[in-house]
């Protein structure tokens, strides 16, 4: 449980919130949040989803069971939503790329990924 808090407390912190401020957005007491940081008190379901929802983050994240944080596509069209993911997987892809070709400059680097994504130099 101390994972959970100190992440929670990290997500806070980035955000520059209070302890009381996020005790508000969350409706419970400031001594639960600080409860819940310390590690000796994990919440209710329901105050783990608001968590999430105040951090933009996925449960699994607050829990320790992902690093990756949620994208609120709420309004945007199936179409759009689907560019959003493939342009995450190019990035994806990029970051990668220097850790599958050490000491490559990136110029070359760059050209190798057209390549496996065009088949053209």
């Amino acid at each position: 449980m101390v994972e959970f808090g100190q992440r929670i407390k990290e997500l806070r912190g980035q955000r520059r919130m209070t302890q009381g401020e996020f005790a508000r957005r969350l409706g419970v007491t400031k001594s639960s949040i600080s409860s819940y940081e310390n590690g000796s008190r994990f919440p209710s379901y329901d105050v783990l989803l608001n968590m999430a929802r105040v951090f933009k983050v996925s449960t699994d994240f607050l829990l320790g069971r992902g690093d990756g944080t949620t994208l609120d596509v709420t309004g945007l069209t199936g179409e759009q939503v689907m560019v959003l993911r493939d342009l995450a997987e190019a990035y994806r892809s990029v970051n990668v790329l220097p850790s599958l070709l050490p000491g490559l400059p990136e110029e070359e680097a760059a050209r190798v990924l057209r390549f496996t994504e065009t088949g053209q130099s």
